[in-house]
């Protein structure tokens, strides 16, 4: 019982310090995975339904748009997520050209040039 009561004591410390983490690290995708999560996400914008198989995979905190493009959030705690964001076919936002200071974006370079819509993205929350 005690180890068990500081075990949670050490939980709610830790949860006060550094927010509520979530998750583990941003995984590494193959091309092959680039590839499906590009597409995939690209049928996910333009007809809805349900999370495809390559989104559901990666085990999202959250699948939510943005600008008409597919935030798939990985990582969250009290100062901002991290994941990775999708811009579909069917959006023109692209956010290399749209500066947002509570973002950041790298875009995934995998061997194949045609994927150049997937960015692993950082967000902070605003204070």
């Amino acid at each position: 019982m005690m180890k068990q009561t500081f075990a949670l004591v050490a939980c709610v410390a830790g949860l006060g310090l550094y927010g509520c983490a979530s998750k583990g690290p941003i995984p590494q995708l193959s091309d092959h995975r680039c590839q499906q999560l590009v597409t995939q996400a690209d049928q996910l914008a333009m007809i809805g339904g349900p999370l495809p198989e390559a989104i559901a995979k990666l085990n999202p905190i959250q699948v939510y748009g943005d600008h008409g493009n597919i935030v798939i959030a990985l990582q969250r705690n009290g100062r901002g997520e991290q994941g990775f964001y999708v811009v579909p076919t069917t959006s023109s936002f692209d956010p290399r050209y749209s500066p947002r200071p509570d973002w950041t974006f790298t875009l995934v370079e995998p061997s194949d040039p045609y994927v150049n819509n997937l960015f692993q993205y950082s967000r902070t929350w605003k204070r």
